[in-house]
């Protein structure tokens, strides 16, 4: 379900609650490398309170210049605002959701189709598979 959302840029300060993923910054790295390691490029969490200098969240996941992702469960995190990059807010995504229930259903039908698993194209004359008479 990762591909029914998309992140948007914030308009204006985040509600509490907003899902959201704060790029961080080179500077961002260092300041919070003793909190979340040292190789961080990405947290998203949970927007819990907002300052003029800082955002806390609940930690959902932290991704590193590798790659590599660490999913966290909720634990709190204080970054401030100089330590980001880009702030952006997770959305649902009507028309990826679609898309992916349409393909969902899309590969269950080919793959009962191509089975028989609806009864389509069995023979019904009696005869069965054994060996010919002779």
């Amino acid at each position: 379900m990762q591909g029914c959302y998309v992140y948007t840029p914030v308009m204006g300060p985040p509600p509490p609650t907003t899902y959201v993923a704060l790029d961080i910054t080179d500077r961002g790295r260092v300041g919070l490398g003793d909190l979340i390691g040292p190789a961080a490029t990405r947290v998203e969490g949970v927007v819990r309170s907002e300052t003029d200098s800082a955002y806390a969240l609940n930690v959902a996941s932290v991704v590193y210049l590798n790659g590599q992702s660490n999913k966290w469960s909720g634990e709190p995190l204080l970054v401030r605002k100089d330590f980001i990059g880009n702030l952006r807010e997770r959305k649902f995504s009507r028309g990826r959701t679609a898309l992916a229930a349409g393909s969902a259903v899309g590969g269950v039908l080919l793959f009962a189709l191509t089975r028989g698993l609806f009864g389509f194209g069995s023979s019904t004359d009696g005869k069965g598979g054994g060996p010919a008479e002779q």
